[in-house]
């Protein structure tokens, strides 16, 4: 066995460290910018107090399966494996990790060497010698994380008190990480807002449908760091069916503009205009899972298009899905938009076509004159390459 260690000093010395610890501890957390940073101010902070060898900070994701998930996200001290590597599955683990998330409480590990609850994972990085102490993060409704503080060769018994004191610094430290997290939300919204309203200009900027394509491939393709990007607007009245292609391998030469076949798209593509929702796929064969995400571009009850990303070395985060989905959302106004004026510019080109018909048909007395303005007007108005006008002789029959 190792030699105890205890906290030496007087009661009032003591009681006035830990003021003076909790006073610094709290200024510190007020300019902390993020989860490192309050993770290295708590350490610092049960360092100077307690004289701890080894800390870590495991962050607590409660969605990742039935049990949640635990990863290393911080922590104190040289030591030659990362702390990134820790991840823990709570629905299969048996330690002190799992234990103090379903628990809510600390729990002390006197002897790291023999005490069975001491998590492999976190061993490797704490060391399995010494001792150790194993304290919740707490929210008013969660667990966000656990602090594992350690001695590192020798044996170190944690009074009841200072666990408990640890345990005011652990919560004071998952409100700063809850706080910081809420900010950080807020940054995201917000630089979100900005892109969905710059792309919104961008794609609103012309009344050209070629154009409107373009500009939403390039944009969609340069935001969400894709390799390939398809915009594609389906048939419509008076309007030909169209893609736009973008290749971040071909930036120089910007997107090209083809047919639209609907039925060359990829199966995702297909799937996602039939059930009106995204749909992940994989880009290639051999890439990962979600590196493909095909959209409908869907205005009111109609869906008048479709997206299609692929990314192939690197899947699409859920919150890129998403940005996605709002930016969507501005190219299908702008597509609708596109529709309605080129319907409106058509019905006008008609009428026009209709009155100067009408035209053509007073201001010349000769028959043959009058058939000629007849069939250019009808030309015009069909977008055709020729058109024939006959007479019919009901006499002769022909």
């Amino acid at each position: 066995m190792g030699l105890f260690t205890r906290n030496r000093g007087g009661r009032g010395s003591g009681a006035a460290r830990r003021e003076d610890a909790v006073f610094e501890f709290s200024r510190q957390l007020v300019g902390a910018a993020g989860v490192a940073e309050i993770a290295q101010a708590l350490f610092r902070t049960i360092d100077d107090l307690f004289e701890v060898d080894r800390c870590v900070l495991l962050a607590i994701d409660e969605s990742e399966g039935a049990g949640g998930r635990a990863t290393g996200v911080a922590m104190m001290g040289g030591v030659d494996v990362e702390v990134g590597t820790i991840a823990i599955d709570l629905a299969e683990d048996q330690s002190a990790v799992a234990r103090v998330v379903r628990d809510r409480v600390p729990h002390r590990v006197l002897d790291a060497s023999s005490e069975s609850l001491h998590n492999a994972q976190v061993a490797q990085v704490v060391g399995s010698t010494g001792s150790a102490v194993y304290v919740p993060l707490r929210t008013s409704g969660e667990v966000i994380g656990v602090a594992v503080i350690a001695t590192t060769g020798r044996l170190r018994a944690f009074r009841r008190e200072e666990v408990e004191f640890v345990q005011k610094l652990a919560n004071d430290a998952a409100v700063a990480i809850e706080r910081a997290r809420f900010a950080q939300q807020l940054r995201d919204v917000g630089e979100r807002e900005l892109i969905v309203a710059s792309v919104a200009r961008a794609v609103r900027e012309s009344l050209d449908p070629d154009e409107v394509l373009r500009v939403a491939a390039r944009e969609l393709g340069e935001q969400a760091d894709a390799d390939e990007v398809v915009v594609a607007m389906r048939w419509s009245e008076g309007l030909d069916g169209r893609e736009a292609r973008w290749r971040a391998a071909e930036r120089a030469v910007g997107p090209q503009i083809n047919p639209f076949d609907e039925a060359e798209l990829p199966a995702s593509a297909r799937l996602a205009i039939e059930d009106r929702q995204p749909v992940s796929a994989r880009a290639a064969q051999g890439a990962p899972a979600g590196t493909q995400v095909s959209l409908p571009l869907r205005h009111r009850d109609d869906v008048l298009g479709v997206l299609v990303l692929d990314r192939a070395h690197h899947a699409f985060e859920p919150t890129e899905v998403r940005l996605i989905e709002l930016i969507a959302v501005e190219i299908a106004a702008a597509i609708e938009h596109v529709r309605l004026y080129q319907g409106s510019r058509r019905h006008l080109d008609e009428q026009l076509a209709l009155a100067r018909a009408a035209q053509s048909l007073t201001a010349d007395l000769r028959f043959d004159r009058v058939l000629e303005h007849i069939v250019a007007e009808v030309v015009k108005l069909l977008r055709t390459a020729s058109a024939a006008f006959y007479v019919y002789d009901r006499e002769q029959g022909t």
